[in-house]
Parts: C-alpha cells; sequence; structure tokens
C-alpha cells in the first residue's frame, strides 16, 4: 500500500507538468521545444535568460520605432520650416513656463527651442519664483544659462541672498527690471548687498514688495545704479538714502518713518516725472519749516503727482513742496480721519515753483 507522503508528491509533481504544458503552449514553437527538454528545476533559470534576452530584443524595436517616427515626422510640413522661423514662431508662442512643453512634442522642436534665447528669456519675464524650493532654483539656472545674452525686462522673485544672489550675480548685468519680493527682514540687507555690488549696472526699474513689518531700511548706492528710473518701495523700508538722481518714477506705499526721510529723498530727484505716494506719508509732527528743509525741495520736471492720504498729512507736505505750472495731480483725502474734513480741504494751497503757481487737477475726498 502506498504511503500518503508518496501519493502528494505524485500529484505535485504531475500538477508541475501540466502548468508547464499549460503555459508552454503561448510560446513560439522553438522557445516550447527548449523548454519540454528541461526538467522541472531546471526552468526558471532558463525562463530569466529568455526574460532578459526579449527584454533587449523590446528596447531595439522601441529604438527601431522612434527612428521610422523620426524619418515620418521629419517630412511632415512643419518640419520644411527653417530652423529660424520656426524658432520665431515659438518665441511668439511661448510667453510662460508652461508653454515650454512645445520642446516635449519632438526631436527638432526641442534641439530649437533649447536654442533660441528669447524662448527662455520670456519664461522668465513677469512670472513669480520662490527660490527656497530647489525646483524653482533649478528652473532659473537653466533658463538663465539659456537666455545668452540678452536683456532680462522683468525678474520677479523671492529675494534671498543665500539662494537667488549666486544664481543671478552671473548675470546681473542683463537685469533690466527687478521685482523683489521681501518675505524676511534679513532678506532687505540681502538686496542692499546685490544692489551696492555693481553688477545691477543696467537696473532701470526696481520694485520691492514686503510685508507691513518692521524692518532694516533699504539704502541705494547711486553709482552702482546709474541707469535706476523707476523705484517702487515699501515706506517700511524707506529712508533718506534710498533714492538715486537719475529717478524719474517714484512710489511709495505704506508710512514712512519721518518727514526728514521723505525731504532728504526727494532733494536729489530733480528728474522726478512721476511720483505716486499711498498713505506714505510720516504720522509725526512735522517740524518748522525752517528747520526741516522741505520748502527747498523742488521737482520742476514733476508731471504726474498722485497722493492719497489723510488731509492733515496732505496739507503739511503740500505747504512746503514746489511742484511746476504744467503738472498733472490727482489727490485723494481720507476724511474718515478728521472731523473738520471740509475746512482742511479748502486749506490745501496750490503750489509754486520758480514764481509759477500750480493748481491741482483733481481733489478727492474718501
Amino acid at each position: 500500500m502506498a504511503q500518503p507522503g508518496y501519493q502528494n508528491h505524485m500529484v505535485d509533481n504531475l500538477d508541475v507538468t501540466r502548468d508547464l504544458d499549460r503555459l508552454g503552449r503561448a510560446l513560439p514553437v522553438d522557445e516550447r521545444a527548449a523548454l519540454s527538454k528541461l526538467a522541472p528545476q531546471e526552468v526558471p533559470a532558463w525562463a530569466d535568460s529568455r526574460v532578459a534576452e526579449y527584454e533587449r530584443r523590446i528596447k531595439d524595436i522601441e529604438g527601431h520605432i522612434s527612428t521610422f517616427r523620426s524619418l515620418r515626422n521629419a517630412q511632415l510640413p512643419i518640419h520644411v520650416l527653417p530652423s529660424e522661423l520656426l524658432g520665431r514662431i515659438f518665441v511668439e508662442a511661448c510667453s510662460s513656463r508652461q508653454d515650454l512643453r512645445v520642446a516635449q512634442v519632438c526631436r527638432r522642436w526641442r534641439v530649437v527651442v533649447m536654442g533660441t534665447p528669447q524662448v527662455w528669456a520670456n519664461a522668465l519675464e513677469g512670472r513669480w519664483m520662490d527660490c527656497s524650493h530647489e525646483s524653482e532654483r533649478d528652473f532659473l539656472q537653466f533658463a538663465l544659462s539659456h537666455s545668452g545674452v540678452l536683456l532680462l525686462y522683468e525678474l520677479n522673485i523671492v529675494f534671498e541672498v543665500a539662494n537667488a544672489w549666486p544664481i543671478i550675480q552671473p548675470h546681473a548685468s542683463r537685469l533690466v527690471s527687478l521685482v523683489a519680493h521681501m518675505d524676511l527682514e534679513n532678506q532687505v540687507a540681502a538686496l542692499e548687498t546685490a544692489l551696492s555690488s555693481g553688477r545691477l549696472h543696467n537696473l532701470h526699474s526696481l520694485q520691492v514688495i514686503t510685508p507691513m513689518w518692521p524692518s532694516p531700511r533699504l539704502s541705494v548706492d547711486a553709482r552702482s545704479l546709474p541707469r535706476l528710473r523707476k523705484l517702487h518701495i515699501g515706506g517700511d523700508i524707506f529712508t533718506s538714502t534710498s533714492t538715486v538722481d537719475s529717478l524719474e518714477d517714484l512710489g511709495i506705499s505704506g508710512p514712512i518713518r519721518a518727514w526728514e526721510d521723505l525731504a532728504c529723498a526727494l532733494k536729489p530727484c530733480t528728474a522726478l516725472k512721476s511720483l505716486h505716494l499711498y498713505y506714505a506719508l510720516p504720522k509725526e509732527e512735522m517740524e518748522e519749516a525752517g528747520d526741516f528743509g522741505l520748502a527747498a525741495v523742488a521737482l520742476p520736471k514733476l508731471r504726474t503727482f498722485v497722493l492719497e492720504d489723510q488731509a492733515e498729512q496732505i496739507r503739511k507736505l503740500l505747504q512746503h513742496l514746489a511742484l511746476p505750472s504744467s503738472v498733472t495731480s490727482t489727490i485723494h483725502i481720507n476724511m474718515r480721519s478728521s472731523a473738520d474734513g471740509r475746512t482742511l480741504l479748502d486749506a490745501i494751497p496750490p503750489t509754486t515753483c520758480g514764481g509759477s503757481t500750480s493748481t491741482h487737477s483733481s481733489i478727492d475726498c474718501v
């Protein structure tokens, strides 16, 4: 009588044989023939070797397919265009980082995109980048290196000296416009270091955006920024040395700390053509004109003057500021802070410069 264990062993061998036979039917004839000559314990190693061989064949076949597709695509009408013309189309079509996905369409398009500096300059301009993230730093570095020697007209960036400046520094001379976001107090000092480096000598426009927290104030070295024409800055970091004599457009948002800072900053700005002050006037008491020196501030080339603040502050400024007769001024007065707002409105004088009198073209109460 057969032992139970022996019977089970026979059944297991039978099942293995049946499985090999059933699975082998799906194989090519030559592979089935090779399989039929193997003992069950030899099958795993043989199967592994065949898997490796077929994977190699698949890779070769995929390469052939890619080549055939490239041959087909090379004859499509779009590829008849010269690379220079195709690059120009990409320059017009690609205005953001997302548009760079056209480089994934085919090999030739990728080559053209990679070799067209204006495409990468467009991808940088106007886009907000936070360089505290590695992916943003990688993209910034890659795009700057592929934008050639082109001028960059708006780099919009969270400015950190440890993360952003080492990437920007080799290309700093190409920056025409910079929007710097200050999230941390130490970033103001980092920006000041960059501005005084002498590498941003082509910078024409600077906008500094800060949250409303007490922070170090920003000084600008006129010798390092000889072409700076436009400065928009928060009053919390504005100081007497925040301006340069080449400025033509100055905008300040939020209260400046002292009247003296405003007076000293405006004095060298004789080329100023546009001045925007949004609740920027200091809330401290103004000194007497003779001691304070604000009466000496004249802006002879000013053409646009926009002022929005409390009536008391506006009156203090206009009593000591000389504007040309040709200026177009818009003044918005916050009347909520004054019980006698209309009296203050009537008391706002016309401003004078060189003996000419200028009246304000628009005065509104808000």
